[in-house]
């Protein structure tokens, strides 16, 4: 099991293969977590349970393999994501990008209009 932070965000993250079901990776999982938690206790911090996702990217003929899952975690259950934002950019389950390109569409529409409503004070 992998992580790295930056700021005040920590990712885990874990490889599946194909033959792994979700029962066999949730101790490397809860190990993971277990450790990030006792280093931020140490260090005077805590995990804000409101803020943990749990997201599982796979190829969309595999996500229903993994759907539904949930993990328990300092005493809180943390849920699935069906998506997931980081730095700025949205990721979903086939990572697809289709929230991503939603939403940049979305900001370029309100750019346009705002830059419409302009208009007629621009010589």
């Amino acid at each position: 099991m992998l992580h790295h932070g930056y700021a005040d965000d920590t990712q885990c993250y874990l490889v599946i293969k194909p033959k792994d079901s979700w029962t066999s990776v949730v101790p490397a999982i809860k190990a993971c977590l277990s450790d990030i938690s006792s280093w931020m206790h140490l260090n005077m911090l805590k995990i804000n349970q409101d803020k943990t996702e749990l997201i599982i990217f796979a190829p969309k003929h595999q996500v229903k393999n993994f759907s539904g899952c949930k993990l328990q975690f300092d005493g809180t259950i943390v849920h699935e994501s069906s998506f997931v934002k980081n730095l700025g950019a949205f990721f979903d389950k086939t990572l697809s990008m289709d929230k991503q390109a939603n939403a940049i569409s979305k900001s370029c529409l309100s750019i346009c209009v705002i830059l419409g409503g302009l208009g007629h004070s621009l010589p």
